[in-house]
């Protein structure tokens, strides 16, 4: 089995399932619907099945109760992820500033536009509260 800390389809598939766990587990009376975009589609649509079949008749299955994916090209997103996984190592630990953020988002071809960039970059990180990093 892989290393838990790569970026394969079936650790991804197995962290989806431990998140689905731990909110039937939290949230014992609510429904889950399973959203993916892009290459989380996919691994969506793939989580979906895997539960279908390895996980039917596991009692926080009957808590999902749909999915629903946007604009899943299937082979294209399953062919990055080998290369998911260099990006998100290459990415800096830590900012200096939200405009080093979306600067980043840019320079390193996250995001193609300044604008998104601004929309979308900011969400991606956390301010730190240790002194130590910043």
């Amino acid at each position: 089995m892989d290393d838990e800390t790569t970026l394969t389809q079936e650790n991804l598939i197995n962290e989806t399932i431990r998140a689905l766990k731990h909110i039937v587990e939290r949230y014992p009376e609510q429904s889950i619907i399973i959203v993916g975009h892009s290459m989380g589609g996919s691994i969506a649509t793939k989580t979906v099945d895997h539960i279908q079949t390895n996980n039917k008749t596991e009692k926080w299955v009957e808590h999902v109760k749909g999915l629903f994916i946007i604009d899943v090209v299937e082979g294209s997103a399953m062919d990055a992820l080998p290369f998911m996984e260099s990006i998100v190592k290459s990415r800096p630990t830590q900012f200096t500033s939200l405009q080093s953020v979306i600067k980043y988002g840019v320079s390193s071809g996250t995001v193609r536009d300044v604008n998104s960039a601004k929309v979308s970059m900011p969400a991606q990180v956390v301010e730190s509260t240790d002194p130590k990093t910043g």
